[in-house]
């Protein structure tokens, strides 16, 4: 073989080399948008109305004069307007504002100010992740927290202080002059001034303000007063005349992936699924539960926990249409942190209110809240969720209601409990398969007490 005809093989040995490389790539990783091995987790969606730091509780101190805290429910859109305006001055504060390192807790309560408040610790370092700004000093010297509190300055300073609300003698802010960013600092004191001007929410008092030490931690008390509620009745999901719709089933279930998912067993209690490369195993449980497993993970991604987060959220709105178009909603409970996975847990609200699933009902699913989804190496290798059907929705009852009661009968039988929790949440009734309003006081001993409202 003459030099030359040597040359010309191995160019052409190069050549279909490279072209199986760019098959490969283009096949099984995430360089084009056509994907043959495509799943539904495959697409992430980042929607930063999804920010990690989005509160369960938001909440207004004097906002009318009144010396007591206003709560913004999720599903008001003053939340939103609230929230997001709160977001741009505290990324403006972060990055422009100088630490405060002693802060004497009466400072809280002198002006009108907004309560971001979490189920959960955060980490500073997620926190600045969220809002993608950096910030070694926030870092190093802030402790996790699991309440963020925002003080506008009027044509002053603007504070936002970091607290873990078991210790509110360790309190750090950042502090933020007028001149330093005048345009965002109005714009979040105009929307309190004016956006929110002669609007009444539902008031709750601060166990940390009143110094009541029957409380583990900063918990928010419902003002004694009226509220108006509903009463739900559930049905079994997918269920028609007592019958499981196969083909209503069917097209939640094929939202988990490309492929069609085929069932491959079957029995009273559950449905086993399974798409064409084996890679999605689904189990449906006729009770009305949800268990969504990948076995194989073919586009590992070393990904950090908020954008894990920014995953779970694309894949419950792109997957789960039974839970996208439902008429209640969800928010983060917990999360837990394990290496490279990440798992979320989620708890349900309807009218903005938490609802109360019991352990009874979750714990032989193997789960401890109604929604769980992990992901690991950047996708989602397990989902499971308690499914709610709504059937009929009673009109509104207008009840009262007066926590001191709550707490006189709860410590009659649990004297020397420290409280971490007293509120209202809708409870799942599981033997007449409805959900009412209910007192739940929840001790750090973690015992559940619960009574009807009134």
């Amino acid at each position: 073989m003459t030099m030359k005809n040597v040359i010309k093989t191995v160019a052409l040995m190069f050549l279909i080399g490279l072209s199986l490389y760019q098959i490969r790539r283009l096949w099984f990783d995430d360089l084009s948008d056509f994907n043959l091995f495509y799943n539904a987790q495959d697409t992430e969606i980042v929607d930063k109305e999804n920010y990690f730091i989005k509160p369960n509780i938001l909440a207004i101190y004097n906002l009318n004069g009144d010396e007591k805290y206003s709560w913004i429910k999720q599903n008001k859109k003053e939340f939103d307007d609230i929230f997001f305006k709160s977001v741009n001055l505290m990324k403006s504060t972060l990055t422009k504002g100088r630490l405060v390192e002693e802060v004497p807790v009466e400072e809280l309560w002198q002006k009108r100010n907004i309560l971001f408040k979490y189920d959960y610790t955060i980490d500073p370092n997620l926190l600045l992740q969220d809002l993608n700004i950096k910030n070694l000093s926030f870092a190093e010297k802030v402790q996790p927290f699991n309440e963020i509190i925002i003080a506008p300055g009027d044509e002053t300073r603007t504070n936002i202080y970091f607290i873990n609300d078991n210790n509110y003698n360790d309190i750090k802010a950042y502090s933020l002059s007028f001149g330093e960013d005048k345009p965002t600092i109005e714009t979040l004191d105009k929307e309190l001034k004016e956006g929110l001007q002669d609007k009444i929410f539902p008031y709750y008092e601060s166990s940390k303000e009143l110094n009541i030490d029957l409380f583990a931690g900063n918990v928010l008390i419902p003002d004694n007063q009226s509220l108006e509620a509903n009463t739900v009745f559930l049905s079994k999901p997918f269920f028609k005349d007592g019958i499981l719709d196969l083909s209503e089933l069917s097209t939640f279930i094929n939202g988990f992936s490309r492929y069609k998912l085929s069932i491959y067993d079957e029995n009273d209690e559950k449905l086993t699924y399974m798409d064409i490369d084996n890679s999605v195993h689904l189990e449906y449980y006729q009770s009305g539960f949800v268990a969504y497993t990948r076995e194989e993970n073919r586009n590992k991604k070393n990904i950090s926990p908020i954008e894990a987060f920014y995953t779970a959220e694309g894949f419950i709105k792109n997957t789960d249409k039974q839970f996208t178009s439902a008429v209640y909603g969800y928010s983060l409970a917990n999360y837990y942190i394990e290496d490279k996975r990440v798992t979320f847990y989620y708890k349900y609200k309807f009218n903005g209110i938490d609802m109360d699933i019991p352990t009874k009902t979750l714990q032989p699913l193997d789960i401890q809240y109604p929604v769980e989804i992990t992901i690991e190496d950047g996708q989602v290798t397990k989902y499971k969720r308690y499914l709610l059907q709504f059937e009929n929705i009673d009109p509104q009852e207008e009840y009262t209601f007066a926590y001191n009661d709550v707490l006189d009968n709860m410590r009659e039988d649990y004297p020397n409990e420290i409280i971490n929790d007293i509120s209202l949440r809708y409870l799942l009734d599981s033997n007449t398969q409805t959900l009412q309003l209910n007192w739940v006081v929840v001790t750090e001993n973690n015992i559940v007490y619960n009574e009807p409202i009134n």
